[in-house]
């Protein structure tokens, strides 16, 4: 019953964008760029696609500084519910796959880099404001938040969740292509030639 919810919210966030992803403007073959409910549309109308012709493969393209932590939920539950259907997912890093820009592309079936790609894990960041009490709740949610998205990209890395933990508190964590398939970021690197071939 919760997946059932998670994913009808999944799909209603991105309902309204997707439905005018025709009259938004073309991101020259980016899908995933900004990590918002506005910027994701055209990406997640192409995922809803792919699903409904029973395509078996879509490649989504990467420059992402990240973003908004609900969307990144929202979208991953999407792809999960794509790969559901049997279309495989393919994701391939053309400049930067920071903060929620990892996440999503951690939730890829297949995860290409090109040479010079950069990636960035952190703690989750919010502006809180409030009572002291408040605040103070705020923050723990916020620690369990930055948990369940660290697990997340734990899960796929060849590092476990508490080396990666060590490594982002506090501090960002920026690492390169070479060290992304080191640590199983990614699973290899392609050449430019490559990348625009997908």
């Amino acid at each position: 019953m919760k997946t059932t919810v998670v994913l009808l919210s999944a799909l209603l966030a991105f309902m309204p964008f997707s439905c005018f992803a025709d009259e938004l403007p073309p991101q020259r073959g980016l899908d995933i760029v900004d990590i918002s409910f506005m910027s994701l549309g055209p990406a997640a109308q192409r995922l809803l696609e792919a699903r409904e012709h029973r395509d078996p493969e879509i490649v989504l393209h990467f420059d992402s500084p990240g973003g908004e932590l609900r969307t990144m939920f929202a979208f991953a539950a999407l792809m999960r519910h794509v790969q559901l259907g049997g279309t495989k997912i393919t994701c391939v890093v053309d400049g930067m796959a920071a903060s929620a820009g990892l996440y999503l592309l951690e939730v890829c079936d297949t995860r290409l880099a090109t040479p010079g790609s950069v990636y960035l894990a952190h703690e989750v960041s919010a502006t809180l404001e409030g009572k002291p009490s408040d605040i103070e709740r705020a923050s723990k949610m916020m620690h369990d938040l930055s948990d369940v998205y660290l697990r997340g990209i734990a899960a796929r890395l060849n590092i476990s969740f508490e080396e990666l933990k060590k490594r982002t508190t506090d501090k960002d964590y920026w690492f390169s292509a070479e060290e992304a398939v080191q640590i199983g970021a990614v699973d290899r690197i392609i050449s430019r030639e490559e990348a625009l071939q997908k």
